[in-house]
């Protein structure tokens, strides 16, 4: 992966990561400005429902006192009139005491020269008698005006209270609909605050949906940034593989290259010798570098002992090599005789030459068509 690839995915991250945080602080204010306007309509609405109980049980409690009023008015109504009826009683009384008096002044008068003339123990009996109930009368009348008096006196302590007590039934009233004016207006403002409660719910479930649309997608994104991540993580450790096994290939590349100049001195030598020289040198072998190899079995096998395949990494037309991706960790070993395929057809065969960890250079011994890089060997 070459640095280009790797700013383009550093960039989507980092436009993925702004997007998010933009749409969970956007979430977030949302979110608070709905729930402190909820939590101001609920502290509102509290204080409304208190108020309107504070005034329901006022009410109430001036309702029973009108009540109270009104009976007592009641019964003060009708002790008057019982005062009035027993008023009237009297004064009727009283005034027959009147007219029973004038008649007997009348008569006193009538009969006075008689009476003085020619007195007589009846007549003097009867005339005490009538001077008695004259007396009797009298003070009877003299009671009768001090209860009149009385009944008077209390009949205006009675009007100056009923007076009061209409007054008070009055003020009584007027706090009753004032009372009655502020229970319906905090009740509309009650229904008015339930209405917006009602509006903002139906605002905030868009705004919820919303919310849970935003947070399926940030799910997503995150799904995907970590998917990112990983093959992110992945193409790295591939890559440093890849360099790894480059630098290991040059360095192979450039020992068989140097090992390859070697055979063309020595077989420079060899022209310019004696030609028996030359003979013996041809049968004697060329040494290349020492490698380090392993004993391993004559086939290419993991640790499990399952067959390996490899595949061609590099062709040298030229000096008639390869190298491939098998080493002395997939149980190479120089000499070793692999067969190269393309499409399950066999069209080669190698020998192992020199060995590394994860690669191995072969030189060609036969080839049916020319060998490329991608081919399998095994």
């Amino acid at each position: 992966m070459d640095d280009k690839t790797k700013l383009i995915i550093i960039i989507a991250l980092a436009a993925v990561l702004l997007l998010s945080l933009f749409l969970n602080l956007k979430i977030y204010g949302a979110k608070k400005a709905v729930e402190q306007e909820l939590g101001y309509a609920r502290a509102e609405n509290e204080s409304l429902s208190k108020k309107l109980q504070e005034s329901r049980q006022e009410n109430k409690q001036l309702q029973e006192k009108i009540d109270t009023l009104t009976s007592d008015l009641h019964k003060i109504s009708q002790e008057k009139e019982e005062l009035d009826k027993r008023r009237q009683e009297i004064q009727k009384l009283y005034d027959s005491l009147l007219e029973e008096k004038e008649k007997l002044e009348q008569k006193l008068k009538g009969q006075a020269g008689f009476v003085m003339t020619q007195p007589s123990s009846a007549e003097n009996s009867y005339w005490a008698e009538i001077v008695k109930e004259k007396a009797r009368l009298e003070l009877q009348l003299k009671a009768l005006k001090t209860s009149n008096e009385q009944l008077k006196s209390e009949k205006g302590a009675l009007e100056v209270t009923l007076s009061n007590l209409m007054r008070e039934k009055q003020d009584l009233q007027e706090q009753f609909q004032y009372h009655q004016k502020m229970l319906d207006t905090m009740a509309s403002e009650f229904i008015w605050e339930k209405n917006a409660r009602f509006q903002m719910q139906d605002k905030l479930t868009p705004i919820k949906n919303e919310n849970a649309f935003l947070r399926k997608q940030l799910s997503i994104v995150s799904n995907n940034k970590a998917k990112l991540d990983k093959k992110l993580e992945q193409l790295t450790t591939e890559k440093n593989l890849l360099e790894r096994r480059l630098t290991e290939i040059e360095i192979f590349l450039k020992d068989k290259l140097s090992g390859m100049g070697d055979v063309r001195q020595q077989a420079a030598q060899l022209l310019s010798q004696p030609a028996q020289e030359s003979l013996q040198n041809k049968k004697e072998s060329v040494e290349l570098p020492a490698i380090v190899v392993r004993s391993q079995p004559e086939s290419a096998y993991n640790s499990g002992g399952s067959f390996l395949f490899g595949n061609i990494l590099s062709v040298n037309e030229n000096n008639n090599f390869v190298v491939i991706d098998l080493g002395e960790d997939s149980g190479i070993r120089p000499g070793q005789k692999l067969q190269v395929y393309r499409a399950d057809e066999v069209i080669g065969e190698l020998e192992v030459t020199q060995v590394r960890k994860n690669i191995a250079a072969c030189d060609i011994k036969k080839q049916a068509l020319s060998i490329h890089v991608g081919d399998k060997v095994n």
